[in-house]
């Protein structure tokens, strides 16, 4: 575990987790019981939250399944606006001190996120990827993309793009974030830019266990498009 200077011991006694599907049928069916009995091992008052945006295969009945059966609660958006838009969402309709966004492909461990939220008493939690399956040329791709990033935008984190638990209480204006991929990247850039006290703690990242990420040359150049757009926002 790494802890930055600027960190605020604060007991985690909530935290909203937001889970964002987009046409994760296969996914729900495979991963979502195994998250969600993990998840009832939270040391603190808890809430599951699901943002379902406009599927097109049937994730949102298989959400419904889930509820018969377990605790959560399910949000709709009309059409797929984004992953920062379903972000959104879930953080308008939490109810907890603290928020985390969480993934259904199984990339990070729920068990480890239990113990990271069972052990660690920051405020502000940052992970960063101590572990990736990625092969030789994907990991070149990361890391170049990593050290443009952080270079560019004068960002001090270890990782830019990795699980994420943040108190309600510094994001007010959280609404005003993107609805795309952005959020993330701009999520740090307003803890560091306000000086927000965090802790930077390890997790493990793996590969998806339905499906595969698609990225291509074009999501590359949109990528390299949005840091520069980012780094002469206000």
């Amino acid at each position: 575990m790494r802890s930055d200077k600027k960190v605020f011991q604060e007991n985690i006694d909530s935290i909203s987790i937001i889970i964002p599907i987009y046409n994760e049928e296969e996914a729900i069916k495979k991963n979502s019981e195994f998250f969600l009995k993990s998840f009832e091992k939270i040391n603190c008052d808890y809430e599951v939250i699901f943002v379902e945006s406009g599927s097109d295969d049937n994730s949102l009945l298989e959400l419904k399944l889930l509820k018969k059966k377990f605790r959560i609660l399910i949000f709709q958006e009309a059409k797929r606006n984004g992953y920062g838009s379903a972000i959104k969402l879930g953080f308008q309709n939490s109810k907890f001190k603290r928020i985390c966004f969480f993934p259904i492909d199984d990339q990070y461990d729920a068990e480890e996120l239990v113990e990271i939220l069972n052990n660690s008493n920051s405020s502000n939690i940052i992970t960063f990827r101590k572990s990736s399956y990625n092969g030789y040329f994907r990991k070149i791709q990361s890391n170049l993309y990593k050290k443009i990033t952080k270079v560019l935008l004068n960002l001090k984190f270890i990782d830019i793009n990795s699980l994420k638990i943040i108190s309600k209480k510094h994001f007010e204006n959280f609404s005003r974030f993107s609805n795309n991929w952005n959020i993330d990247l701009e999520i740090l850039i307003y803890i560091q830019k306000n000086n927000i006290m965090y802790n930077e703690i390890g997790i493990k990242f793996k590969k998806r266990n339905i499906g595969n990420s698609k990225v291509n040359p074009l999501d590359v150049i949109n990528m390299i498009v949005n840091l520069i757009k980012l780094k002469f926002r206000d």
